[in-house]
C-alpha cells in the first residue's frame, strides 16, 4: 500500500488525484511501518524456525510449550495497536521463541546422542576371535574375558543413556499429565529401541562365533580354530579311538559359552524402571526442600516453583494425609509401569537368537 500511495505522489503533481490527508500521514510513517513490520517477521520467521525443526511426534510433547508461546503472541494478532511502539511485545515474544526453540534442540541433540549409543552397541561383538587354532579351555578363557570387558562398555553406554533421558525429561517434568503420557510413549520407543540394540549386539556375535566353527559357507571357507587330539586308546584291545576334547563336549562347551553371550544383556535393566526410580528421587528432593521450606519460614513461593506448583495459602494448613494426597495426585504418573520381561529374557526366548 505504501508503494501504491508513493506513485499517487508523483500523478498528483499532474493534478490526476488528490491524496487524502490520512494517506499522507501514512506516508509520514512509511520508515517506522517499515521497520515495525521487519519486527514482527523476525517474530514469524523464529516461530516458522520451530515448527519447521520439530516433527509430529516431538510436537506433540512440546505441546504446552507451543501453547505458551501462542499466548505470547496472540495479544500482538487480536489487540496489539500497532500505532504504538511494539519493541517490548517483539522482545518479548523473540525471547519466548528462543526458549522454545533452544529446548527443542537440546531435546534433539540429547536424543541423537542416545540414538548414538543405540547404534554402538547394535555395532557391538562381544567375542574376539583370532585366526588360530585354540585349546578349547583356552578359548572359553578368553572369550570370557572379552564378554566382561564388553558388559563395562555396555554399563557405560547405558549410563550415558540414562544421563541424557533424564536431562531431557527437565523440560518436561513440571507438565501436566497429558505431557507425562507422551513422554511416556518416548520412553517405551527408547524401551524398543535398546532392546533391539542389544538384540543385534548378540545376534552379530553368535554369526560371528558361527562363521568362525562352521565356516564361511558363502565363501565355502573352512578354516578350524580348535586344537583337537586323536589318539588310539592303548588300554583297549580293540584300539578304539579317542578325540581330546570329545565332541560332545566340545559341543557342550560352546553351547554353554552361546548362553553367556546372551547373558551379558542382562546387566541392563528396562529404561524405563531406570526413569521411573530416578524421577521418583527427584520427587523426593523437591517435597523435602519444599517441606523445609514451610517449616522453616523460608521462600515457600519459590520451593512451589521448583515443584511445577502453584502455592496455595491454605496448603500449609492442610493435614499430612491431605497434604500427601495432593501431593500424589500432581506427581503420580499417567499410567503404572508396564509389565514386561528384562531385555536378556526376551532376547534369549526371540527366534532368531535361538
Amino acid at each position: 500500500m505504501l508503494v501504491e500511495c508513493q506513485y499517487w505522489t508523483i500523478i498528483q503533481a499532474l493534478g490526476i488525484v488528490n491524496i487524502p490527508h490520512n494517506v499522507v500521514k501514512l506516508l509520514q510513517r512509511k520508515d517506522q511501518l517499515r521497520v515495525l513490520r521487519e519486527n514482527v517477521m523476525l517474530i514469524v520467521r523464529d516461530y516458522n524456525n520451530i515448527i519447521v525443526t520439530i516433527d509430529d511426534k516431538e510436537r506433540s510433547l512440546f505441546k504446552e510449550h507451543l501453547d505458551m508461546l501462542d499466548r505470547t503472541i496472540d495479544p500482538g494478532i487480536k489487540r496489539h495497536n500497532w500505532g504504538s511502539n511494539a519493541d517490548n511485545f517483539v522482545y518479548a515474544c523473540r525471547k519466548e521463541c528462543q526458549d522454545v526453540f533452544l529446548n527443542v534442540k537440546k531435546f534433539q541433540n540429547n536424543n541423537q546422542k542416545i540414538n548414538q549409543e543405540f547404534e554402538k552397541i547394535s555395532r557391538t561383538t562381544l567375542t574376539s576371535i583370532q585366526k588360530k587354532l585354540y585349546i578349547l579351555p583356552d578359548f572359553i578363557r578368553q572369550q570370557e574375558e572379552t564378554l566382561r570387558e564388553k558388559e563395562v562398555t555396555f554399563t557405560a553406554s547405558f549410563d550415558k543413556i540414562s544421563l541424557e533421558m533424564m536431562s531431557t525429561y527437565e523440560l518436561f517434568i513440571n507438565r501436566t499429565s497429558r505431557i507425562q503420557s507422551e513422554w511416556l510413549k518416548f520412553i517405551h520407543r527408547l524401551d524398543e529401541s535398546l532392546e533391539k540394540s542389544l538384540k543385534q549386539s548378540v545376534k552379530n556375535t553368535l554369526l560371528d562365533l558361527g562363521k568362525h566353527i562352521i565356516g564361511d559357507k558363502a565363501r565355502g571357507e573352512l578354516v578350524p580354530i580348535f586344537k583337537i587330539h586323536t589318539i588310539l586308546d592303548p588300554n583297549n584291545t580293540q584300539w578304539k579311538i579317542i578325540h581330546d576334547p570329545a565332541h560332545e563336549d566340545l559341543k557342550s562347551s560352546i553351547q554353554t559359552f552361546n548362553k553367556k553371550i546372551i547373558d551379558v544383556t542382562r546387566i541392563i535393566p528396562r529404561i524405563e524402571k531406570i526413569f521411573r526410580e530416578t524421577r521418583q528421587g527427584k520427587i523426593e528432593e523437591l517435597k523435602k526442600e519444599l517441606d523445609e521450606s514451610e517449616k522453616n519460614g523460608g521462600n515457600t513461593a519459590q520451593a512451589f516453583a521448583k515443584a511445577g506448583m502453584r502455592p496455595d495459602v491454605n496448603y500449609q494448613n492442610l493435614s499430612q494425609e491431605e497434604k500427601e494426597t495432593q501431593w500424589k495426585a500432581r506427581w503420580e504418573l499417567p499410567r503404572p509401569m508396564e509389565e514386561r520381561s528384562e531385555y536378556q529374557v526376551r532376547i534369549s526366548t526371540n527366534k532368531k537368537i535361538k
